[in-house]
Parts: C-alpha cells; sequence; structure tokens
C-alpha cells in the first residue's frame, strides 16, 4: 500500500469520526433544547396557578382565619423560589447530556400542590366568612340547636330584651341566648318562669349579630373591660359580625369547648 492510498484512507476514517462526534452533539443539542421547551411548559402553568391565587388574595375578600392568607403568600413565596434557572448549554456532548437530564428531572408537582392546597383553603375561608356576616336570626338559631350539650335557644325581641338594644344603631340586629347542660342551674338566680332570654348568657351561651365587625369588635371590647373582675360575663369572641360568648359559669376548658363547638356550627359549609 503506497505512502498516497493509505493517507487518503486516514484522511476519511478522521471525516467520520468527525461527522459522528458532529451528528452526536447535533442530537445532544436537540434533545437540551426539548428539555428547556418542556420545562417552559411545566413553568408556564405553575405561573398560571401562581397568578390565580394570587388573584384570590388580591381581591381582598374577608377570611374567616387570617392564617390562610399567610400560608396562601407563603405558598407562592416557595414556589417562586423553586424555579430552575437553565444554565448556558455546554460545549461538550457529555456535558450537554447532563445538563438535559437535570432539566428533564425537574418537577414543580410539589408547588403545584401547595398553591392548589392553598387556593381551596383560602376560597374555604372566604365562604365561611360569609356565613358570619351578618347573619340572619333565623339562620343562627337553625345552626346552634345543633350543638351538642346546648339544650335550649331563644331569640330576643323588641318586647323581651335584657338589653333593650336590639336594633338600635351601633347595636345588635339578632340575639340568640343558649342554655347548656354543663351549668349548674342551682347557681343560677332563676326566678319562677323566666325563660332562656331571661337567664341570659350566664344560662349557657349567647351570640349576638351586628351590621358590621366594627360594631362587634367594641361591643367585644366593651365586655373585655370587666375580664378579672366580679363583673366578668364570661368569654367573648367576635367571628365574623358576631359576638361569641360563654357562661362564666363554665369552666375554662367548657368555655373553649362551647366557644368552638358554635363556631363551627355557624361556619360549616353545606
Amino acid at each position: 500500500m503506497n505512502r498516497k492510498f493509505l493517507s487518503i484512507l486516514l484522511a476519511l476514517g478522521m471525516t467520520c469520526s468527525m461527522l459522528g462526534c458532529s451528528s452526536e452533539k447535533s442530537e445532544a443539542k436537540k434533545q437540551f433544547e426539548m428539555a428547556v421547551a418542556s420545562l417552559e411548559d411545566k413553568e408556564e402553568k405553575l405561573d398560571e396557578n401562581i397568578n390565580n391565587l394570587q388573584e384570590i388574595i388580591d381581591a381582598g375578600e374577608p377570611v374567616l382565619d387570617e392564617s390562610v392568607i399567610d400560608n396562601a403568600n407563603e405558598a407562592i413565596k416557595n414556589a417562586q423560589s423553586a424555579k430552575y434557572e437553565v444554565p448556558e448549554m455546554g460545549k461538550e456532548v457529555e456535558e450537554i447530556q447532563k445538563q438535559t437530564k437535570e432539566i428533564e428531572a425537574i418537577s414543580y408537582e410539589e408547588q403545584e400542590t401547595a398553591i392548589e392546597e392553598a387556593k381551596n383553603a383560602l376560597n374555604e375561608s372566604i365562604e365561611k366568612y360569609k356565613l358570619v356576616d351578618c347573619p340572619t336570626e333565623d339562620f343562627v338559631l337553625k345552626r346552634v340547636a345543633t350543638v351538642e350539650h346546648i339544650t335550649g335557644v331563644q331569640a330576643v325581641t323588641e318586647d323581651h330584651d335584657p338589653n333593650g338594644n336590639l336594633n338600635k344603631a351601633g347595636s345588635y340586629t339578632a340575639t340568640v341566648y343558649m342554655s347548656c347542660d354543663y351549668v349548674n342551674k342551682d347557681e343560677l338566680y332563676i326566678e319562677p318562669g323566666e325563660d332562656i332570654v331571661d337567664v341570659g348568657t350566664d344560662g349557657g351561651a349567647a351570640v349576638e349579630v351586628y351590621t358590621c365587625k366594627e360594631d362587634a369588635i367594641k361591643r367585644e371590647e366593651y365586655l373585655a373591660g370587666f375580664d378579672g373582675t366580679i363583673f366578668v360575663s364570661g368569654s367573648h369572641k367576635v367571628v365574623g359580625t358576631c359576638l361569641i360568648r360563654t357562661s362564666s359559669y363554665l369552666t375554662a376548658s367548657q368555655q373553649k369547648e362551647i366557644e368552638t363547638a358554635i363556631i363551627e356550627a355557624l361556619t360549616k359549609l353545606n
């Protein structure tokens, strides 16, 4: 074999080898670009979910539990920080292939689940708040009557209202008193013929309904002024535009139990 022919063969071999490398690199680049495109689709979907949740937050509708807003903001923050920054494509085939595998492995399922759960919790809290935003007397009567340990319910009327403030400016639009079997009736000063309204909050609990949350808060602050004194009237908590009260004749744990049960009954979604 002469030298000229050998040189031709070597040249052909090198060309084939170079062509092979070129083809392999082209394929690696193609796979890299496909992985990036797929990742962009995933991020677009994630951004859509983030925007949907952000819109609900920005709408500013009142919620029953303020913590759901903090949780929603945290879910958005975590989702944003989880986004993968695509590196500049490498120069060598092995480096490009390694980058492609890393990109293909990226998943935002965990973040999407957190966003969805936060959205559901936020929407649920909004709907629950609506139930305690100026509820009707009839609604309150029906709901609290289902609470365990509540043995009777009665609403005040303008002709039968111990405080005489029904429907007056800044006062309650409805008050429902409840009797509770936890309360020892022997400790109460009940005159013959007195009903649940006459006994009042002492007999178990009460729900006072106001036209706005600010009025309910004012009433709660007034009652709080008697806490720790001989005039203490039991526990009190504002929920929506309602003031939930429990008897001072209940123990602290019983007050919490009844208060929680009343809130759950009022805010139960169908």
